[in-house]
C-alpha cells in the first residue's frame, strides 16, 4: 500500500495554455516540503488564475481539458443548502439525496458519487488528512468562486491508489490555496467550511497496480470521461450565496469602549465594550466577545504567572502590529501583535493570538519600567476558521491567520481593546 502511494509527480491534462498549473506563491512545492507536510502541500495545490483566464459561468458541462471530446447535457437541477449558505446544480439524470441536510450524487452508471456540505453538517474524518495523496493531479481555476470570496478557490482531480487495484478511484474536489481540499464558506458569524469531494471508481480494470505512466493514462481518461466532464461541470457550479460572503469588516470598525477595568493593585487599566463578558473574581480581567469568537485574558504575572508552554509553543507571527501608547509611558517599545499558535498537543488546538509585546520578551511587557519584577500579560484567543489535526506550514499558517485578521468581526475591537490599555503610575515609576 505504502509503495503504490509513493509516486509523486503531476502530469498536464491538456489543460490550455491560458492556466497555470504551477500553483500560488504560498503553496508549499513538493520538492520542498518536509515529509510530513507533504500530503497535505499536494493535496491544497491550487492554481493561480491566469489574466487570460476565461470567468465566464455556464450551466452547461464543459470539458475540462482541451481537446476532450465527450459532452453531457445541461445542468438543470438546483440544489440550494437549507440555510442557503451555498447552491450547487446537477444533471437531472443524476441520483439526488437531499434529506441528510446536504446533497449526493450518484452518476446514473454508478461510477461517480459524492457529495457537496457545509463541515457543520457533514465534515470529513480523520482519514481525510491521512490518507488522501493524490497521485498525477491537476489542478485549475474555480473561476465563480474565487471571484465569489476574493480568494484563489481551485478544481482538482488526482489518481488515489486503494488496497487493491480494483479499488483505485480518481477524485474529484474544491480546495482553497494550502487548505485540506475544503472551502471556506465566507459568512462572518461562521467558521464552516464546504466540503466538496467526488469519487470515480473502474478507473484501473488491469487487475494489478498501475506504473506511473498508466495511472497517468487512467487519470486522463477519466477527466476527459462523460462522467469526468460532468462532475467537474457540477463542482464549477457550486456557488455561495451573496448574504454568505459579505465584504469583510473594515479595520477600525470597533464597538464602543464604553467599561474601564483598573486592575486592583492600580497597576494597568483597559477599556471594553459593555457587550463583551467581563469576569473580575480571579484579581485580573476576563473578556469574552458576543460571537464567542475571542476569548482574552489581562494579568500581571505576580497574579496570574505565565506557564512554561507559553514560552515554549511554537508560534508563526502575523504581518506586524502597531505601537502601543505604553511605549511613551515606558519609554522602550511596545507594539500590538498577532501570532498562529501550534499546540503542542494536537493540531487541531491550534489558536489565533493577538497581544502585546516588548522586543524579545515573549509576549509579554515588563513593568516598572524594567526595574522591578511581574510582567503584563496579554492574550486575546480565536479558534481559525481552518482546524485540521494535520501539521501545518509557516505559510499555511500565516494564510489562515490573515483570514481571521480580515474576516472576523470581533478582530478591530480586540485591537481597540489592545490600543486602550495603560499603565497605571505604580508600574512605570516602581513607586
Amino acid at each position: 500500500m505504502a509503495q503504490r502511494k509513493a509516486h509523486n509527480w503531476a502530469i498536464t491534462l491538456g489543460i490550455s495554455t491560458t492556466i497555470a498549473l504551477t500553483g500560488c506563491s504560498t503553496s508549499t512545492p513538493a520538492s520542498t516540503a518536509s515529509e510530513t507536510q507533504q500530503t497535505t502541500a499536494l493535496d491544497a495545490s491550487g492554481t493561480t488564475p491566469s489574466a487570460a483566464s476565461s470567468t465566464a459561468h455556464s450551466g452547461t458541462a464543459q470539458p475540462a481539458a482541451t481537446g476532450a471530446e465527450q459532452t453531457t447535457g445541461a445542468l438543470t437541477e438546483t440544489y440550494t443548502a437549507p440555510d442557503e449558505s451555498y447552491s450547487v446544480k446537477y444533471p437531472s439524470s443524476w441520483k439526488a439525496t437531499t434529506d441528510k441536510g446536504y446533497l449526493e450524487l450518484t452518476s446514473p452508471d454508478g461510477t461517480v458519487t459524492g457529495h457537496v456540505s457545509a463541515t457543520g453538517t457533514y465534515a470529513p474524518g480523520e482519514e481525510w488528512f491521512t490518507d488522501r495523496h493524490l497521485d498525477h493531479k491537476n489542478s485549475y481555476p474555480a473561476e465563480r468562486l474565487t471571484e465569489l470570496l476574493g480568494t484563489t478557490v481551485s478544481l482538482y482531480s488526482g489518481f488515489k491508489a486503494g488496497d487493491s487495484p480494483e479499488q483505485d478511484v480518481v477524485a474529484h474536489g474544491l480546495t482553497q490555496v494550502n487548505a485540506s481540499g475544503t472551502v471556506w464558506l465566507g459568512k462572518t458569524n461562521s467558521k464552516e467550511e464546504l466540503w466538496a469531494s467526488f469519487e470515480q471508481t473502474g478507473v484501473n480494470t488491469t487487475g494489478k497496480a498501475l506504473t506511473d505512466a498508466e495511472a497517468a493514462e487512467a487519470t486522463e481518461k477519466a477527466v476527459t470521461s462523460e462522467n469526468g466532464v460532468t462532475t467537474q461541470a457540477i463542482l464549477k457550479s457550486v456557488e455561495i450565496t451573496p448574504e454568505a460572503s459579505p465584504e469583510p469588516p473594515a479595520q477600525g470598525e470597533a464597538e464602543a469602549l464604553t467599561e474601564t477595568y483598573t486592575a486592583p493593585d492600580g497597576r494597568y487599566s483597559l477599556k471594553y465594550p459593555s457587550s463583551w463578558t467581563a469576569k473580575t473574581d480571579q484579581g485580573y480581567l476576563e473578556l469574552t466577545s458576543p460571537s464567542g469568537e475571542f476569548t482574552g485574558r489581562v494579568a500581571t504575572t505576580d497574579v496570574r504567572p505565565a506557564t512554561e508552554e507559553w514560552f515554549t509553543t511554537t508560534r508563526t507571527m502575523g504581518d506586524g502590529g502597531v505601537e502601543s501608547p505604553i511605549t511613551e509611558q515606558l519609554g522602550s517599545p511596545v507594539n500590538t501583535y498577532s501570532a498562529y499558535v501550534h499546540s503542542p498537543e494536537s493540531a487541531d488546538k491550534d489558536q489565533a493570538l493577538y497581544g502585546l509585546t516588548q522586543v524579545n520578551s515573549s509576549g509579554m511587557v515588563s513593568l516598572l519600567n524594567g526595574s522591578g519584577t511581574g510582567e503584563l500579560w496579554v492574550e486575546f484567543f480565536a479558534t481559525p476558521p481552518t482546524v485540521t489535526n494535520q501539521a501545518l506550514s509557516h505559510e499555511e499558517a500565516k494564510e489562515i491567520l490573515h483570514k481571521v485578521d480580515t474576516t472576523y468581526t470581533d478582530v478591530p475591537t480586540v485591537k481597540a481593546i489592545l490600543q486602550s490599555i495603560r499603565l497605571g503610575d505604580t508600574a512605570v515609576s516602581g513607586g
